[in-house]
């Protein structure tokens, strides 16, 4: 029998998984309905939706995302760093998306560059998850979240 904090875990993961796949046949269906896109430029559109969006939210509302992500930005050198990183960072994975799916890029090559980022991010949230348990609620949203996105690119580069 599980403990309810592994229980709970495993929930997490079985709903992302579903969220990954959710991502996935959304695409499919936008693409099937004569968008004249694929599902991975459907999904490279998501990612700089999702990424310009962040970075707006964490730049003009940075004390509280700082605060809801459990950041202490004790001074302006942190509040620097927090916006660097989470405003000018995520902006810049927002035009790197947006023109892998404007520029009809290789699917090949904005697959993989999309693994490549978020195979690290999602292995490094998993584990700080488990190292730092208990976490709050964004926190826990932002690992679905980045765990789906890479469970849909996975699932599209094999199904290429």
């Amino acid at each position: 029998m599980l403990s309810p904090a592994l229980r709970k875990r495993e929930v997490m993961a079985r709903n992302t998984m579903g969220c990954g796949l959710l991502l996935i046949d959304a695409a499919a269906r936008l693409a099937h309905f004569g968008t004249h896109m694929t599902a991975t430029t459907i999904y490279l559109y998501v990612n700089a939706v999702l990424y310009a969006v962040f970075a707006l939210w964490c730049t003009f509302g940075h004390e509280r995302t700082a605060q809801s992500l459990g950041y202490l930005t004790r001074n302006n050198a942190g509040r620097s760093e927090y916006l660097t990183v989470y405003g000018g960072l995520q902006w810049g994975l927002a035009i790197l998306f947006a023109t892998l799916a404007t520029h009809r890029a290789p699917e090949t090559l904005a697959l993989a560059i999309s693994i490549g980022i978020y195979a690290p991010i999602v292995l490094y949230r998993l584990a700080s998850l488990f190292r730092y348990a208990p976490v709050g609620g964004l926190t826990k949203s932002v690992a679905a979240l980045e765990t789906a996105l890479l469970v849909a690119a996975v699932a599209l580069w094999f199904a290429r």
